[in-house]
């Protein structure tokens, strides 16, 4: 039974650190198998592993880019939300760096690689994690020294209990208990002290638990340098929070449709047309994006059928699509244009100036909606902030916890949030035109 046991708790260990193992080279399945290498004027799918640095590899729409890199030409829109936790795309023209692992919404760019294979970002914060895991914390490395001298005296233990039930124990007890056999009752009694001593739990359970930890905390998007940085949670003091994807969910919710009706009309410089309600704006624009893969567009959509607009199509081969400034197509006679101010005055709509008079409004990102030659409206967007974000800052906060967030986005936004889960103003840090990096624990 010692030996079953034994054996059970070593495979316990190897369970858990090949479910660690797994965890991580999951990270490794958003990258692609093939890549579209250019040569002489051709394209040939390759595997992604025999790409080298300098080779010129093509990324259709939709498609996951295979390998770091720099666009060489081409426009497009990346998500990077796997690596940022930004739900707004990043555009890319030629001198832009693409990471590994991103997705490319709605242009098909040419890259030049630049570090292929395994010495991608993604595949560095695979090397990372797996080196925190084999990192022991403090407390295993006692809990390892104890069990080392521990098991030598639970052996030596074990053996007087053996000499002694052998040598003195059938004077001390009747006969009749042992049945006559000295040497069986002090086997029995030696083998009793060895399993009920042995220090396997102290041994096992500690790094099988480190394990568990991290791999736990990599499936949930906490990368933890090792099992010290685990242990020394119990001493933090502070806490900084960034605001997109950690306290807000990490993708567009369309949260206002603004119209003529609820506009000033006092400004001279704004020209509506006054035909369309919300409801028609918030149609016609997701007929439009439902033909695009970007999160603005999804978003509409989902508006859409949240209020259960009715499904209208676009006339075939009418859609047009430009990264980074919006969409347009014909709707029934109609020239629908969907993106950003500039986009919208280029397909038709005269030129105007949208005066933001509502406070509320300046903390959201705006898509412009124009139908024919006039702006029919507007859609109004943000990061939507997670529920459970002001009673996790409050909780922080009766612990005695401090509670600081960093963004880089505009500073009325991050301000905004800040207030609504709970963080005073004068603890967000705010970074314009932030480079976006991976810091491991």
């Amino acid at each position: 039974m010692l030996i079953a046991f034994v054996l059970l708790g070593r495979t316990l260990e190897q369970r858990a650190k090949i479910k660690a193992t797994s965890d991580m080279t999951g990270l490794l399945s958003s990258l692609p198998s093939q890549a579209r290498l250019m040569v002489d004027d051709s394209i040939v799918e390759v595997p992604c592993s025999s790409l080298s640095v300098g080779d010129q590899i093509v990324v259709l729409p939709g498609d996951r880019v295979p390998a770091d890199g720099i666009v060489r030409a081409g426009r497009s829109t990346i998500d990077e939300s796997s690596f940022t936790g930004e739900p707004m795309p990043v555009t890319k023209e030629p001198g832009s760096q693409v990471a590994a692992g991103s997705i490319n919404l709605n242009g098909t760019l040419t890259i030049e690689v630049q570090r292929p294979g395994g010495e991608t970002a993604m595949g560095d914060i695979v090397r990372l994690v797996e080196e925190a895991q084999s990192r022991e914390a403090p407390v295993q490395r006692l809990a390892d020294k104890v069990a080392g001298h521990f098991t030598y005296g639970v052996m030596a233990l074990s053996a007087a209990t053996f000499m002694f039930w052998n040598l003195f124990g059938a004077r001390i007890i009747p006969a009749s208990i042992y049945q006559g056999s000295a040497v069986s009752l002090a086997l029995q009694l030696s083998c009793s002290v060895l399993v009920v001593a042995c220090p396997c739990a102290l041994g096992l359970a500690t790094p099988t638990a480190m394990l568990v930890g991290t791999s736990l905390g990599a499936t949930r998007g906490l990368l933890l340098r090792g099992g010290n940085i685990l242990e020394k949670f119990s001493m933090v003091n502070v806490i900084i929070f960034d605001k997109t994807g950690t306290l807000t969910i990490g993708r567009p919710v369309v949260t206002k449709v603004v119209t003529p009706s609820r506009m000033d009309h006092s400004d001279s410089r704004l020209h509506f047309d006054g035909s369309w309600s919300e409801d028609d704006v918030l149609k016609l624009a997701a007929a439009v994006e439902s033909n695009t893969i970007h999160p603005i567009g999804k978003a509409i959509v989902e508006a859409a059928r949240a209020v259960k607009s009715p499904n209208i199509k676009v006339v075939d081969g009418t859609f047009v699509e430009e990264p980074g400034s919006g969409a347009v197509a014909v709707i029934d006679d109609k020239t629908v244009s969907v993106g950003t101010l500039e986009w919208v005055q280029r397909h038709g709509v005269g030129d105007s100036l949208l005066l933001e008079t509502d406070e509320e409004l300046r903390n959201k990102s705006v898509v412009y909606v124009g139908v024919n030659n006039k702006l029919a409206g507007l859609i109004y967007f943000e990061d939507q902030i997670r529920e459970d974000a002001r009673h996790v800052v409050d909780s922080l906060h009766r612990q005695g916890i401090s509670v600081y967030m960093l963004s880089g986005d505009k500073r009325s936004t991050a301000e905004y949030v800040a207030s609504i889960v709970g963080i005073p103003k004068d603890k967000v840090s705010f970074f314009p035109m932030i480079e976006h990096t991976i810091h491991i624990g």
